[in-house]
């Protein structure tokens, strides 16, 4: 594998197998009880999910073969609008529904927080979503309320609230328009990132 020195950090990735899951035995995303439900996931779902298609999880690593991240992948659609006279998501259309990717879980293992490896990864999963063969209009995600260093870094990179939705059992929707989004590459299995 060569790196991509156009991007930075380099990452590697691959879609979770049982030898991944062995060699990320002791990834930890932090202390938090939302960081704790990651972990979990990852140990515990992660795997079944994947042979049940309800997610796909992709581990990344680095250089060095060091666990770095995980991110759980899947379909959803999202209501454009709560009701007839609330606003909507997306203004100008009749659609009820608009498509959207789900990032279901995405973590970065503490010892390598802070380096750039999230959004890399959020690219990574942008340029994904931008060529797939079907429409996708959004990414979206969940964010525990209490984490501002998660929605915060999410607001960064260009998610954002809709206008109609409250948090749900203290986790909030965020999404982000892949319509004018420029992509960068088209991801490959086992490429660098």
């Amino acid at each position: 594998m060569k790196p991509n020195p156009q991007q930075e950090p380099t990452l590697y990735y691959d879609k979770l197998s049982p030898d991944h899951l062995a060699r990320f035995s002791d990834f930890c995303c932090g202390d938090e009880a939302w960081h704790r439900d990651l972990d979990d996931f990852l140990r515990d779902d992660a795997m079944h999910e994947g042979s049940t298609r309800l997610s796909i999880t992709y581990v990344f690593w680095d250089e060095g073969s060091n666990p770095v991240a995980f991110v759980a992948l899947s379909t959803g659609q999202i209501q454009n609008q709560a009701n007839k006279e609330g606003p909507q998501v997306l203004d100008g259309t009749h659609y009820h529904s608009i498509s959207a990717l789900l990032i279901a879980r995405l973590a970065v293992d503490r010892r390598h927080q802070g380096k750039g490896y999230g959004s890399t990864i959020l690219a990574w999963i942008r340029d994904m979503a931008l060529s797939l063969p079907i429409g996708c209009r959004f990414l979206a995600l969940h964010v525990d309320r209490e984490n501002a260093a998660a929605t915060e870094f999410y607001r960064k990179q260009g998610f954002f609230k809709p206008p109609y939705v409250k948090a749900h059992h203290n986790r909030q929707l965020m999404l982000y328009d892949l319509v004018g989004s420029p992509q960068t590459s088209t991801p490959e299995t086992s490429d660098p990132v």
